[in-house]
């Protein structure tokens, strides 16, 4: 690879980099193969594909050379002053590609045989393109506005991004932060990386700014996937994988610091500054925390349930594999250790030199003296070991709890494991491994690193977690070195999921992820101070000791499937028979069989929000056109009030469209109306089932959220932060509820109300009156009632919780990135998740 690469193309089959400091283009294979390097004007800043050839800007020539595949140079074309940045854009048939000329404050369209079609004037040194299907976005540096409207109270200019169609037209141009450089399009939003106040401002696509949030500094890089904001970092050689509320969720380790980054292949690459591409794991975890007691300190997967012993008080508590607690038994001094003998719990008690044996049921079966400090347990498919780490020794129990007998072993044994054939002990004292037969035969003793802790077994290799040596150390089943591997930190639990090793950092309250290389390849913040790690089979557990929770991190979970249905689905019904998705980036809206294929899909108007149903038809609230579409089934007639929207796409469908107000972003119907809340008119419309509209009327500030409870019609204004009820007498009242409530839903007896400024959730009397308020810390999108409890989507846990009548959480489950709306059949619920282009559907038994 050349020297600096600065840009990234991918051309459909392999990968092109771009190295300013040689002039050169390389491309390679997805498998990481050169295929060949060649010579690309002076200094190349920019890099774009326009299905047939690769274009290459020249920063410092002013000039952009268009190469074929197979590196032969085509032509090379004026580029205006300074082209910072290429995009190719393929729209309605038709192939442009763009460029941002950086000194003239302009953007140069080009038709496909480089010849200029159009200028459009932009902000000032425009440098970073993104396209969400219909329009592009370009960030430039600064405000070119005189005077500039874009002015911190300070008075310095800040950057700004402009939407602009593909004709050229300027749909608008929006404040972001100091010096962007990187502007990524997906899950619904529009993110700009701004250089110089090291932040990532999200804006909504008609240009709201909705939050920013920090980033590391001096961050170049900028990308949308998998469902994630993905960030190169400035400063280390890392990609940190973000939420869309900025939490840190992960980072990735790379070669050397990445400037680039770019998704090809279904994978994000990394162009990193020492010559190098980087293909990050391809994997996404989503992770929920649960409360689990004082100092949780090991842990146990039985199969079906998960155990926990809590060091910090004589208890342990079985949950179920979603974070709800089962059981709480009574137990000894200081539980260390649990182990499982296929019908019974067992569990070490450290101060009371004991083991127990527990029934399903809680009742203890057999206390039995073991040695001094048991601190570690393990079964071998007969019987049951202890370590006891201040006798240096190991005992072995019948599964009747009889003493068969008591083996020495290394100085202070920290930890045990049966890999299936012999046992393997951790001696933190004097820095190896015994293995023993399961007679208690000792078979050889192996040095390892400085302070092992922690065992693990990957099907062929044993692996040491060295705590004071801060590596992992890898044996061979004879005990032969394999490798030492360093570690960033002190390293404390260990465990294998079955592909990778999980090790965590108490320290530094995260996971690390270890490939069977030794590489860590991936980060995972979680609570204070994680400790044990178990794998449950579908999801990772983690006991973080100091701040009294589980953390669990999941790729899967109670889930049948999950199905595309265009871009960031953002409403959800299910008819009794088949589940219907809005998508508000496609303009679509899709039909699900029961199985999740997608059945049937038709153009809507444009950003659909929201449907509902009238029995007969549904309805679409489209927020973009401000319009609501009605979808007819084997119906022939005309539209009443209506336009036909054409063309019509299958027979037997008739859309009409009707006009509404500014931005409709909630439907309701109420046995006779549909009723639209349109946000920035800050008016309710109310629909005849004709289309033709009954009434408008004006709400409090921002209405989002409607619900109707049977007699009445509620609607959430966010801004005023109150919920408004219509009488069918066509009276209102007012009542006042938390900050920016975002959802609703009527529950049998009371209005629920989710207030997403506070994180809290309310329960309202049909009078308005407060019944109940929980503090949660949710950012609600959506909320719903399935008959017994009340079911929220979690935008900032990426998550489900389900609360009872009374307020108590009941069940966390992990869901796709930013969960947009739900929708109950029967025993299963259907999720929308807008950052994934997908619903996901899970089963609730």
């Amino acid at each position: 690879m050349g020297r600096m690469p600065r840009a990234l193309a991918f051309d459909g089959q392999a990968l092109w980099v771009a190295s300013t400091d040689d002039g050169t283009v390389t491309r390679m294979s997805l498998e990481g193969k050169v295929l060949g390097t060649f010579r690309a004007g002076t200094r190349p800043s920019a890099l774009a594909f326009d299905g047939n050839l690769l274009w290459v800007a020249s920063e410092e020539a002013n000039t952009i050379t268009r190469l074929t595949p197979e590196g032969a140079v085509v032509d090379v074309l004026p580029g205006g002053n300074r082209p910072l940045a290429l995009l190719s854009v393929f729209f309605q048939l038709t192939r442009s590609t763009w460029v941002a000329s950086g000194d003239d404050n302009q953007l140069l369209k080009l038709d496909q045989e480089g010849k200029l079609v159009l200028r459009v004037p932009v902000g000032r040194i425009p440098r970073a393109f993104a396209f969400d299907g219909t329009d592009l976005w370009v960030a430039s540096a600064q405000d070119a506005r005189t005077p500039p409207v874009c002015v911190t109270q300070e008075g310095t200019v800040l950057g700004t991004v402009s939407r602009v169609a593909v004709d050229g037209k300027v749909a608008g141009t929006f404040c972001v932060g100091r010096g962007p450089v990187a502007v990524a399009f997906g899950g619904g939003n529009v993110w700009v990386l701004n250089g110089d106040a090291n932040t990532v401002s999200r804006l909504l696509p008609d240009g709201t700014l909705l939050d920013t949030f920090p980033i590391p500094p001096l961050s170049e890089g900028l990308a949308f996937h998998l469902d994630r904001l993905w960030v190169a970092s400035g400063l280390e050689p890392v990609v940190s994988q973000m939420s869309r509320t900025g939490q840190t969720l992960a980072t990735y380790s790379v070669e050397s610091r990445p400037r680039a980054l770019l998704v090809a292949g279904e994978y994000l690459w990394t162009a990193n500054i020492n010559g190098t591409v980087a293909r990050v794991p391809s994997q996404v975890f989503h992770r929920a925390t649960f409360p689990a007691g004082r100092a949780p300190a090991a842990l146990l997967f039985d199969g079906s349930s998960l155990w926990v012993a809590r060091a910090g008080s004589r208890l342990v508590t079985r949950f179920s594999r979603d974070g709800v607690p089962q059981a709480t038994y009574q137990v000894g001094q200081q539980p260390s250790s649990l182990a499982f003998d296929g019908q019974r719990a067992w569990v070490a008690n450290f101060l009371d030199d004991t083991v127990m044996r527990l029934n399903p049921d809680g009742t203890v079966l057999t206390v039995r003296r073991v040695g001094s400090g048991p601190i570690a347990l393990t079964f071998d498919g007969q019987d049951i070991w202890a370590v006891n780490v201040l006798g240096g020794s190991i005992a072995r129990l019948s599964l009747e709890g009889a003493i068969l007998g008591t083996h020495r072993v290394g100085n202070r044994p920290r930890a045990v494991l049966f890999d299936g054939r012999d046992l393997w002990v951790a001696n933190s004292g004097d820095d190896t491994v015994t293995k023993l037969a399961t007679t208690g035969a000792v078979l050889g003793t192996f040095p390892v690193g400085d302070g092992p802790a922690a065992l693990a077994f990957d099907g062929a290799s044993v692996w040491v977690a060295n705590t004071a040596g801060k590596s992992l150390t890898r044996l061979r089943p004879d005990g032969s070195l394999v490798g030492t591997y360093p570690l960033a930190s002190l390293p404390q639990g260990l465990t294998f999921d079955g592909e990778a090793l999980w090790v965590s950092y108490p320290q530094e309250h995260r996971l690390i992820r270890v490939d069977l290389g030794g590489n860590p390849v991936a980060s995972f913040p979680v609570g204070k101070g994680p400790t044990a790690l178990v794998f449950d089979g579908s999801g990772l557990w983690a006991a973080n000791n100091a701040d009294d929770t589980l953390t669990k991190l999941t790729t899967k979970g109670g889930v049948l499937g999950t199905f595309a249905v265009g871009d960031a689905p953002a409403g959800l019904y299910h008819d009794g028979r088949d589940l219907w998705a809005v998508s508000e980036g496609a303009g679509t809206l899709s039909r699900l069989r029961f199985d999740g294929s997608v059945a049937l899909t038709l153009p809507v108007g444009q950003g659909p929000r929201a449907l509902a149903s009238d029995g007969r038809s549904l309805w679409v609230a489209n927020s973009r056109s401000n319009t609501v579409t009605k979808v007819r089934f084997n119906d022939s007639t005309t539209c009443a009030a209506g336009e036909l929207e054409p063309p019509t796409p299958t027979d037997g469908v008739t859309l009409c469209t009707y006009p509404v107000g500014n931005q409709p972003v909630a439907i309701a119907f109420d046995g006779e109306h549909v009723w639209v809340a349109n946000a920035l008119a800050f008016t309710l419309t109310k629909l005849r089932l004709d289309g033709t509209t009954a009434a408008t009327i004006p709400v409090s500030e921002q209405p989002v959220a409607l619900a109707f409870d049977g007699t009445n019609v509620w609607v959430a204004s966010s801004v005023a932060g109150q919920v408004t009820r219509l009488r069918p007498d066509g009276t209102l009242s007012s009542h006042p509820v938390g900050r920016s409530p975002s959802a609703l839903t009527f529950g049998g007896e009371h209005l629920w109300v989710a207030n997403r400024g506070d994180g809290t959730v309310m329960k309202l009397r049909p009078s308005g009156i407060v019944a109940g308020s929980y503090q949660l810390g949710v950012v609600a999108s959506v909320l719903l009632w399935d008959g017994e409890a009340l079911w929220i989507a979690d935008q900032a846990a990426d998550a489900l919780v389900r609360l009872s009548p009374e307020g108590r959480v009941l069940a966390t489950i992990p869901v796709g990135d930013a969960p947009s709306a739900l929708a109950l059949e029967g025993r299963a619920l259907w999720v929308a998740s807008q950052g994934g282009d997908s619903v996901t559907k899970i089963v609730l038994d």
